[in-house]
């Protein structure tokens, strides 16, 4: 790893690490795929999104600062700070400025109260800074001396779900990363999400999907055509789509795919037919790769009202991501337990 202070961490969701003159940017994608990619999926690649920072302090009296500077020209860009399972605090970043949140010690932990945690995935000791839509860099991580550590396996999900989508799939306009649809359905199904949504370039590109595909994972979140809808003819959508479902089950013939139709409402009532093809072709990906785990999953499973969606009438609100994450839950859970893996 780049320095001292990145090894005594875990980054979760983080596909690359590069150096800049600001500190060490995480990047959801390594730089080796995204330079092939599209130059906006090239742009998307590099953004922090649900990127985790995580430790465990061997002594919870001890503080620890941790400085962030987020590559933005104007806004301001979120960093939820979590304890285990539990929001302490949402801290927003300036626009290209040095910014330090502080970890240090609370009442929470020392609370012994096992049937309370008794549910939980995450160990209440792991720290998590959980980072928002900007390429954030990681500065400093300062401990005064006390020992801090990656967690151990027993202290995070034993289950991890890979995600790739359109801009709805990588979190758009969800106010928070823990808000993001594919989080929400990760957590209620007591997993961690690989977030690889490509907001307005998930084109299926060979080096994106030979990379993603390759991730270790449990289950896989596959929302395909959104992007590719009225730039793509069908047959072309199709193909891709066979390459991602064909690449993922070479490498992980065992796992379930919760292969989504197009989360698009207005394009369902204002263009049926165009949208149906667009519909159809999705389920000719499941009938094709023949395989009992691909499990397609309807709109209206988990996106049932158009009042999910903000005014452009596309990208779900912060609320409308929570609802979907629980319906998209719903359906995964039943479809676990229907095959005992509950």
């Amino acid at each position: 790893m780049c320095e001292n202070f990145l090894d005594r961490v875990q980054l979760f969701n983080v596909g690359g690490v590069e150096k800049t003159m600001f500190g060490y940017a995480l990047e959801r994608f390594p730089r080796e795929v995204y330079r092939e990619a599209s130059c906006y999926g090239a742009l998307g690649a590099t953004s922090s999104s649900g990127c985790e920072i995580r430790f465990v302090r061997e002594d919870p009296k001890s503080w620890v600062r941790v400085t962030l500077f987020a590559e933005m020209s104007q806004g301001y860009i979120p960093v939820v700070v979590m304890r285990g399972e539990r929001v302490e605090k949402v801290h927003m970043l300036p626009p290209s400025q040095h910014y330090t949140i502080e970890v240090s010690p609370i009442n929470y932990d020392t609370v012994e109260n096992p049937g309370f945690f008794a549910k939980d995935s995450f160990d209440k000791s792991v720290i998590r800074l959980v980072l928002g839509s900007a390429r954030i860099n990681v500065c400093q991580i300062e401990s005064y001396g006390k020992p801090i550590r990656p967690p151990k396996a027993e202290e995070i999900p034993q289950k991890t779900v890979l995600a790739y989508g359109s801009s709805v799939t990588h979190g758009a306009h969800g106010l928070l990363g823990t808000s993001f649809y594919v989080s929400v359905a990760a957590r209620l199904m007591k997993s961690q999400v690989l977030n690889k949504g490509m907001g307005g370039a998930c084109f299926k590109e060979k080096c994106v999907v030979d990379w993603i595909t390759s991730l270790p994972n449990d289950y896989f979140i596959f929302e395909p055509g959104t992007n590719m809808y009225g730039e793509y003819e069908n047959d072309e959508i199709y193909k891709r789509g066979m390459y991602v479902l064909e690449q993922y089950y070479q490498k992980h013939p065992n796992n379930y795919v919760f292969l989504l139709e197009p989360p698009m409402p207005n394009q369902a009532c204002k263009e049926p037919e165009k949208y149906g093809a667009l519909v159809e072709t999705v389920h000719k990906m499941q009938r094709a790769i023949q395989h009992n785990q691909c499990i397609l999953v309807a709109r209206e499973d988990y996106q049932p009202d158009s009042s999910y969606v903000m005014v452009d009438m596309i990208h779900p609100t912060t609320e409308g991501h929570v609802m979907m994450g629980t319906h998209l839950a719903g359906v995964i859970r039943k479809q676990f337990e229907k095959d005992g893996m509950l």
